[in-house]
């Protein structure tokens, strides 16, 4: 029996060189997925179950993954119950740290961060990159707010005693100034589990399209610093070089170069996970990379989300990116940093964590402010947008209503779902929706009337107030 995985239709690490195109829009990322995919079966001992997919000797029966007998000997394996694929939208924060041995166990800004989803439903997959520059909302723990880089949570939830610690300061930033996004579980990796990893794959092959030469000395051990130096072609690299080689931004391409070599690296990852003799390798494999990560995602869940990975298949999995659509500018203390528009960050984020229910009722919403407040429908709207609905389906009244003293949810055409939702956000009762009393054959499905005692929308704009 021979059973297909993601990782077949991976092209063979050396197949001819092509240089790498610049990141697309709505251009599928597959090796960001695939090695996202391998980095949390690293953290479980089903590791080299993973892996195994491309074996004969692996059995799928139903929606469930077996344990091999080979593999039982493997810690925790055998007492581990298998999962079954997820029957709901599954999302992970990736945070990649930069801590060096000295810093020890001390909290650190996370340098790379995205969050992954996984869609059973639609047979669909997504992975949206953060740029850690981005100017954000940061929740202190405490109900309140401070603006800094995103990148900079971690390491406050660690310091500052938050509640849940690091990864649920990470996790809870992500999910304020994002709220089409609902974490579920986490995964935090530092370089030097990352140069674990690829010592214990026995390094990877990648193939360098152009050479380049570090301007000051790096290291990643605090003491030896040196000038790592590559030349054009392929490059068998430990996974120091391979750390090397994905950081380097200094070239003239500057991130979007350093974008394309943690590319590269990632699937040169997969393709050397995929050709070790996994069975036996497992006991060597499961020891090294037991500690090499921290997550919250049990063990028993782990096989659910590979075989989950393997329905969705490759051609489904799309890569965005927040950067898109940022743009630099300065804070009051000279710092470089990066905001955005939130209808631009809502159409981006939507396009990979939309709620089903709303895409398909597809309901057109128009809000009209009968209050003497100006703007009021604006920032409404937006909020609206923010929260999922699509900034084409949500217009404002281009005229004014009678005074209103209570906020409705108006539906001309049946948007249960819609209208539920809507209340919700607005802080609502169910009984705010009501029925139109007459007719609109050409106009939007609900209209969402704001009155006197409408609260003022509190919308979460990244580096809002820089703008």
């Amino acid at each position: 029996m021979t059973v297909r995985t993601p990782f077949d239709d991976l092209p063979t690490q050396r197949a001819a060189p092509r240089l790498p195109a610049p990141p697309a829009r709505r251009r599928s990322r597959p090796a960001v997925f695939v090695s996202v995919l391998l980095l949390l079966a690293a953290v479980s001992a089903y590791l080299v179950t993973v892996i195994a997919l491309r074996l004969d000797r692996l059995f799928l029966p139903g929606n469930e993954l077996s344990v091999p007998a080979p593999l039982r000997a493997v810690p925790g394996l055998a007492s581990e119950p298998t999962a079954p694929v997820p029957l709901e939208r599954i999302t992970i924060l990736v945070l990649g740290l930069d801590r060096r041995p000295s810093e020890g166990k001390e909290p650190t800004r996370s340098d790379t961060m995205f969050v992954l989803t996984l869609d059973p439903a639609t047979k669909r997959a997504g992975v949206l990159s953060i740029p850690r520059d981005l100017w954000v909302e940061i929740p202190d723990g405490r109900g309140g707010f401070f603006e800094d880089r995103i990148n900079t949570a971690y390491r406050y939830g660690g310091l500052n005693n938050y509640p849940g610690g690091a990864m649920q300061a990470a996790r809870d930033v992500v999910e304020h100034n994002f709220p089409q996004i609902h974490i579920d579980y986490e995964v935090v990796i530092d370089f030097a589990s990352f140069i674990k990893i690829i010592d214990a794959l026995g390094g990877i092959d990648v193939y360098v399209t152009e050479g380049f030469r570090y301007l000051e000395p790096v290291s990643v051990d605090d003491r030896n610093g040196v000038l790592p130096e590559f030349k054009p072609g392929w490059e068998h690299m430990t996974g120091e070089r391979a750390l090397y080689y994905a950081r380097f931004r200094d070239g003239p391409d500057g991130d979007l170069g350093r974008i394309r070599r943690q590319q590269q690296v990632m699937l040169a990852v997969a393709q050397r996970a995929v050709s070790l003799d996994a069975f036996s390798r497992a006991p060597e494999l499961w020891s090294r990379f037991r500690d090499a990560v921290e997550t919250d995602i049990p063990s028993y869940r782990i096989p659910g989300l590979a075989l989950l990975a393997k329905q969705i298949g490759l051609e489904r999995v799309v890569l965005r990116s927040l950067g898109e659509v940022t743009r630099e500018t300065i804070t009051a203390g000279g710092a470089d940093v990066l905001v955005a528009d939130p209808e631009d960050i809502a159409r981006v984020v939507n396009e990979l964590f939309y709620d089903p229910a709303l895409r398909a009722e597809a309901a057109t919403v128009e809000v009209q402010n009968g209050t003497a407040r100006g703007g009021l429908a604006k920032a409404t709207a937006r909020l609206l947008v923010q929260h999922g609905l699509t900034p084409e389906a949500v217009t404002v009244a281009a005229t004014t209503p009678p005074p209103q003293e209570e906020t409705v949810i108006l539906t001309y055409r049946p948007r249960p779902y819609t209208a539920q939702r809507i209340a919700e956000w607005l802080g609502l009762p169910a009984a705010r929706i009501r029925p139109a009393t007459r007719t609109a054959p050409d106009g939007p499905d609900i209209v969402v009337v704001l009155g006197r005692d409408a609260r003022p929308p509190q919308i979460v704009a990244p580096g809002a107030a820089l703008r």
